[in-house]
C-alpha cells in the first residue's frame, strides 16, 4: 500500500543520509519531521546534548551562526543502544545496523582496520567539522568509537587524525 512506499521511500533517503552523506536527503527528512519535534525526540532518547537547527545545513562557514551540536557521548549513547537493540525496538535496531554496515569507502575510522574487522559508522563533514563514529566488530571483541573534530583548516589532516585514534584505538585490544 501507500504506507509501504512511504517506508521505503524513507529508509531510501536514510540509506543516502548514512551511506553517502548526503545532506539534501537529511534536510528533506529533517524538515519533514521538524526541528522542534526532533530536538523533543533527542531529549526524548536520552541524547541531552544534541540540538538540530536549520542553519546546519548553510554550507558558508563564515557566515552562519548554527546552534546545532551534539558531543561524542551522546553519539556514543546512541551507537550503543543500537548495538544493543534497544533503540526503537530490537528490528528497528538490527535495520539501522545494517545500514550502517552499508558498504562504502574505507575512510577515517575504516582506513587501518584489518579486513577481518567490520564497521559500522556514520562520518560527518560540514564547514570545518569533520567526525567519524561508528562500531567496530572485531574477532576479539567489538567496541564503539568516536571521533569529533572542528575549526579544521585541512579536512585531508582532520581525516588521517580520525585515522590513527581508531589505529591506535585498534591495536589496544
Amino acid at each position: 500500500g501507500l504506507g509501504d512506499v512511504y517506508k521505503r521511500q524513507v529508509i531510501d533517503l536514510v540509506k543516502l543520509m548514512i551511506r553517502d552523506s548526503d545532506n539534501t536527503a537529511t534536510k528533506m527528512i529533517t524538515e519533514r519531521i521538524g526541528y522542534g519535534r526532533l530536538n523533543d525526540l533527542f531529549v526524548e532518547m536520552g541524547l541531552l546534548n544534541t540540538n538540530i537547527s536549520p542553519q546546519s545545513f548553510r554550507l558558508n562557514r563564515n557566515l552562519v551562526e548554527d546552534d546545532s551540536y551534539t558531543t561524542p557521548e551522546d553519539v556514543v549513547f546512541l551507537l550503543n543502544r543500537i548495538y544493543k537493540g534497544e533503540f526503537i525496538s530490537a528490528d528497528a535496531s538490527g535495520e539501522m545496523l545494517e545500514i550502517l554496515k552499508l558498504p562504502k569507502k574505507r575512510t577515517r575510522l575504516g582506513v587501518h582496520l584489518p579486513d577481518e574487522f567490520e564497521l559500522a559508522h556514520k562520518t560527518g563533514l560540514l564547514r570545518g567539522a569533520c567526525h567519524d563514529a561508528g562500531i567496530v566488530f572485531t574477532p576479539s571483541g567489538d567496541y564503539i568509537i568516536c571521533v569529533m573534530t572542528e575549526e579544521n583548516r585541512s579536512y585531508r589532516m582532520a581525516k588521517r587524525f580520525i585515522s590513527h585514534i581508531a589505529r591506535l584505538a585498534f591495536q589496544t585490544i
